[in-house]
């Protein structure tokens, strides 16, 4: 599944991440898709966890992003899962879902097929909502084959969040 360097690597951002939150004593949620709870199995890795982490939604489908986390069905029928309102909302939905003071959400193409709707494979949007914060990134990933998409968009989602929560930390 992982190479030894990739694992490395995603370990170590993972570590970074219970560090930032043990200095802050905020807590996460996370809403993954094209990740497959991939960020949830990094940040369970080290115990410990359960002191920020509150839980996550794998919404790999539609009716998973609609139930569980209040994605209309209509905006995922105008304009697929892979945008920037829908991660925006996902962030959202798992934040209402779960009360955290942070929530992170990946959706994107893995490959190596997509549905009518989609971007291009290797596209992802990864989300953060938090204390002062509601960004959207998009990540335009070169790479084809569906595992180093996955890993590559959790290496930036976990990044993305350890540089707004040391960016929280610093500002109080």
């Amino acid at each position: 599944m992982f190479s030894t360097s990739v694992f490395k690597e995603l370990e170590q951002k993972a570590a970074d991440i219970h560090v930032a939150f043990k200095q802050n004593g905020h807590t996460l949620a996370l809403a993954e898709s094209c990740t497959g709870g991939l960020l949830s199995y990094l940040l369970t890795i080290k115990e410990g966890a359960s002191a920020f982490f509150l839980g996550s939604v794998v919404s790999y489908s539609y009716s998973a992003k609609i139930k569980h986390l209040g994605v209309p069905s209509s905006l995922l029928d105008q304009k697929g899962a892979v945008n920037e309102s829908v991660c925006r909302l996902m962030s959202q939905g798992v934040r209402g879902k779960w009360g955290s003071d942070w929530a992170l959400s990946v959706t994107g193409v893995a490959g190596p097929g997509k549905m009518e709707k989609d971007p291009p494979v290797g596209v992802v949007f990864v989300g953060l909502l938090g204390p002062d914060c509601d960004q959207v990134e998009q990540l335009l990933l070169d790479q084809k084959n569906r595992q180093d998409i996955r890993h590559q968009s959790a290496i930036f989602a976990l990044d993305f969040l350890c540089s707004r929560i040391r960016m929280g930390t610093q500002e109080k």
